[in-house]
């Protein structure tokens, strides 16, 4: 069979691999080329604008303009990516948030590049590919790509970070100099951006002690030769990390020794004063907060089926390869798995012992869901692997199974474009299942495609419409949301007093979060923005 014959060389013959790897990873580049326009300006890319070109007047002013300081909100996270962000700005044909969109996008495929890498290095290159298309399909990934300017550049410094984690310890106790530094910089880049990735340096520092303990307890070499390896590279890899997460942090550069932990505390203890629905029920933080299982619940249907099931047993799998390595002295592999395991499940413990106050989904730790897909891209390897040796029927069938399974889920992320980040899966019914019960489209980047539909409207239904007729719309929103996609015949008003109010499912809980939004009563509701029937945000006409 023809299929198995090409199955059989990918895994055997590098060039077959390499070659469709490449192929995917350009047709990647094309669909991000052609799509990054489509996706509207989320809630949180205006502020993260402004705090970057803020940063950027501090280097340009020689340290002396401190307007980064007007942001307290995010002074304590990182502006390394927000800063590259606004010098980009400087120098591209685009409109400013189109160029955000695209960069984002590309530092995200950046991202995908790293679980490939990472799952290579555990499982080879076929399995690498196997994760890599995994993660593109993955919609908490993908779907946040394009427009959410801190949880998906961390999610790529975090997952580089332990692939480059695992190199050293592979590599250990003669590591290049190079790979440290690389090292280095990436959990630096990851600390630039969140500072939750200080978490990077303890799993460095504990793959190497343990590796260190093994060696010596196998007497291969001796406590001081192993003590000053260790040494050097952890110290040298905290330097590098150091002088990186302060390149782009002016808050940290004001007192480089607290700052930064005092940001660890504060973002360790964050207090968030919102309503969000969770389970069909508004719930506040002041009112006991969300179920300890929250994260897992958001998981386990914001998720592809697929995911969720190979992820899951690939997180037992993990854990019976390190047994099983350790018991047959392969050290490196053991402690390989056990870092990567480790990167998982420790972020989701500590959510579960402190369970912090938490909004919009599962998008503050979609830094995990790389890992995860790694885990089950290798399971599905395995899966594929064993059925080809075992019974070519029940390959061929598999192989037929996932295919279907894979358009059908490509037809529904193509029937909720650009809003894959909204995605839920069959387990809670999908979009309409959810409905009601969990977050929506909490960034409101529908706002740009219904913008779009309301001035087509007004031209086409106002017999008295010119581009010098004024017309307002009320709103409640970050306002380059919506104003970034106006003309200028159209001005935005916070009151009860407009033409139009542009609404979302979303709303509820903004006039709960937000007192000073003063809604208008009444209008005709005339346009809206859907999904599987699902409204996302609609117009109404308050003339």
């Amino acid at each position: 069979m023809k299929f198995n014959h090409y199955f059989h060389k990918l895994k055997n013959q590098k060039s077959y691999v390499l070659n469709t790897t490449i192929l995917f990873f350009l047709s990647l580049l094309f669909v991000v080329l052609f799509t990054f326009v489509d996706y509207g300006i989320s809630w949180d890319e205006n502020i993260q604008n402004m705090y970057g070109n803020a940063i950027i007047k501090y280097y340009l002013s020689g340290f002396k303009n401190d307007s980064f300081l007007n942001f307290p909100s995010i002074n304590h996270y990182g502006g390394f990516f927000d800063s590259i962000v606004a010098i980009l700005n400087r120098m591209h044909p685009f409109g400013k948030m189109e160029a955000r969109h695209l960069f984002t996008a590309l530092t995200g495929i950046l991202g995908i590049v790293g679980v490939y890498y990472l799952t290579r290095i555990l499982a080879g290159k076929t399995a690498g590919l196997i994760s890599a298309i995994m993660i593109t399909l993955t919609p908490t990934y993908y779907g946040n790509m394009f427009m959410n300017p801190k949880d998906i550049p961390f999610a790529v410094g975090y997952v580089i970070s332990v692939y480059c984690i695992l190199l050293v310890i592979n590599s250990f106790p003669k590591v290049p100099s190079k790979l440290v530094y690389w090292m280095g910089g990436f959990i630096g880049f990851a600390i630039g951006i969140r500072v939750g990735g200080f978490l990077l340096i303890g799993y460095m520092g504990l793959g190497i002690l343990i590796y260190s303990l093994l060696l010596l307890w196998i007497k291969k070499y001796t406590f001081n030769f192993l003590f000053q390896r260790s040494s050097v590279i952890v110290l040298k890899s905290l330097l590098i990390s150091y002088m990186v997460l302060l390149l782009f942090w002016p808050y940290a550069q004001l007192n480089p020794i607290v700052n930064p932990f005092h940001s660890l505390f504060k973002m360790s203890n964050f207090y968030r004063d919102v309503y969000e629905i969770f389970e069909g029920n508004l719930i506040h933080p002041s009112n006991g907060g969300f179920p300890r299982y929250y994260l897992l619940k958001y998981f386990s249907i914001n998720l592809p089926e697929l995911v969720l099931i190979l992820g899951s047993f690939g997180l037992l799998f993990f854990v019976y390869r390190m047994y099983i390595n350790f018991k047959t002295q392969k050290y490196k592999k053991s402690i390989s798995l056990f870092i990567v395991t480790l990167s998982f499940g420790l972020p989701l413990v500590f959510f579960f012992l402190k369970n912090p106050p938490v909004y919009n989904g599962s998008r503050h730790f979609v830094f995990l869901v790389p890992i995860f897909v790694c885990m089950g891209g290798i399971v599905l390897y395995e899966i594929l692997h064993f059925l080809y040796y075992k019974s070519k029927i029940s390959f061929f069938i598999f192989i037929l199974t996932m295919a279907v399974y894979t358009g059908n889920h490509l037809r529904i992320l193509w029937q909720i474009h650009p809003y894959q980040y909204i995605y839920y899966n069959y387990f809670v019914g999908g979009l309409p299942g959810a409905f009601k019960k969990y977050e929506m489209d909490y960034w409101v980047v529908s706002y740009a495609e219904l913008i779009k539909k309301l001035v087509l409207y007004v031209k086409q239904n106002d017999a008295e419409y010119s581009p010098n007729k004024r017309y307002s719309v009320s709103f409640c929103a970050d306002p380059l949301t919506i104003s970034y996609y106006l003309p200028k015949n159209f001005e935005l008003t916070i009151g009860t007093k407009a033409d139009f109010l542009i609404y979302s499912d979303y709303q509820d809980i903004l006039a709960s979060n937000y007192k000073d939004c003063k809604v208008p009563k009444g209008g005709k509701k005339i346009l809206t923005v859907e999904r599987f029937g699902v409204p996302l945000s609609y117009i109404k006409d308050l003339r």
